[in-house]
């Protein structure tokens, strides 16, 4: 138990004993989880002889080599704090009803709560979807904050997938589907394995730490590899402007965000700008209008800092997602869909254009 815990217990004894004051017959129980992944995993990792956690046990709870070995199985480990904290409450003097106590794995308790979802479920109050989660690959399970080393919150980001086509589908992700019309060129990077992978019948280019990432969320299987230098040049073919572009490597894409291509809009973002400067590209074109920015948001901007070059692409995209209209972008598809763009992207704002 923790001084939080203390302060958090010690409240509500006051205000029980104060009630019991008044004269009511006042119930204060006393419960323990002992579910949850974060037992698992401290569980594992001492089986697994995580001499971190070992040397924590040892140093600060003060518990000998041989009882920590016990405390690899959850359940005992579970036990053991409950009976530390147990003591800790009794020490401080909290007015427990301690005939009241139980866990979170009491078969009493497991009944309640499935009793609890089958009332929510019949009433109609509970909905399944799917989301995504933090997860962890070792432990095979959803994590929070809570269940991490160092108590990191799990970064989830969400991103559109386009799928550009050539010898195999090129999948660039991007938070910016609306720049589409402006995107000229796939960029990869040269400092990792490129895999080609089975996904829904198409054979689609992945970064081997997209690959391992996206296995946990979509049904993919790996079919070969190829190196960077191998795709240098390949063409590729944009799905709505149906131009083609070309496969362009740059150290600057992190191959493990999204799927580890990129889609090339250096008008809308600085970093793509410094990646096409490199590789000689100077044909590229704005598709939304902001108030404030110039007509090529980009072209003012003349640093190769990667933090300031950061905070000028979160600049531009806060400005053009709140503000941004889009220009008529019409001109830029084929005539097939011309109609379509005209009436449904062109002159909206970005908020109500994204696609």
């Amino acid at each position: 138990m923790h001084i939080g815990h203390g302060r958090t217990y010690v409240t509500a004894d006051i205000y029980a004993r104060y009630m019991r004051m008044k004269g009511y017959n006042v119930l204060f129980p006393f419960a323990f989880q002992f579910t949850g992944t974060p037992i698992l995993s401290v569980a594992d990792a001492i089986k697994r002889g995580d001499q971190d956690i070992i040397d924590f046990f040892k140093n600060v709870y003060e518990i000998d080599e041989e009882k920590i070995k016990d405390l690899s199985d959850p359940y005992k480990l579970a036990e053991y704090f409950k009976q530390e904290m147990e003591k800790t409450a009794k020490a401080i003097g909290l007015s427990v009803d301690w005939r009241r106590s139980f866990t979170t794995v009491d078969d009493r308790f497991a009944a309640f709560i499935q009793w609890q979802f089958k009332k929510l479920k019949d009433k109609g109050k509970l909905i399944k979807e799917t989301d995504a989660v933090g997860y962890c690959p070792r432990d095979q399970f959803p994590v929070g904050m809570h269940d991490t080393k160092g108590d990191v919150e799990p970064e989830i980001e969400k991103l559109d997938v386009i799928f550009f086509e050539g010898d195999y589908f090129y999948p660039v992700a991007t938070s910016r589907p609306e720049t589409v019309f402006a995107g000229v060129e796939v960029a990869i990077s040269p400092l990792t394995t490129y895999v080609i992978a089975e996904y829904s019948g198409k054979r689609i280019l992945l970064s081997k730490e997209a690959l391992e990432k996206l296995s946990y969320q979509k049904e993919l299987k790996k079919i070969g590899e190829v190196k960077p230098e191998e795709l240098k040049g390949k063409e590729a073919v944009n799905p709505v402007t149906r131009k083609k572009v070309k496969v362009v490597l740059s150290k600057l894409v992190d191959p493990s965000i999204g799927t580890g291509l990129i889609m090339l809009t250096p008008a809308h973002d600085p970093i793509h700008k410094i990646i096409a400067e490199d590789n000689g590209i100077e044909d590229y074109y704005s598709v939304i209008s902001s108030p404030g920015l110039p007509e090529i948001p980009t072209e003012e901007i003349d640093v190769r800092d990667m933090a300031e070059l950061k905070d000028f692409a979160d600049q531009i995209y806060r400005t053009e997602y709140y503000k941004g209209v889009m220009k008529e972008v019409s001109a830029y598809v084929p005539d097939y869909m011309k109609q379509y763009v005209k009436e449904m992207i062109s002159g909206k704002p970005v908020k109500d254009a994204r696609i």
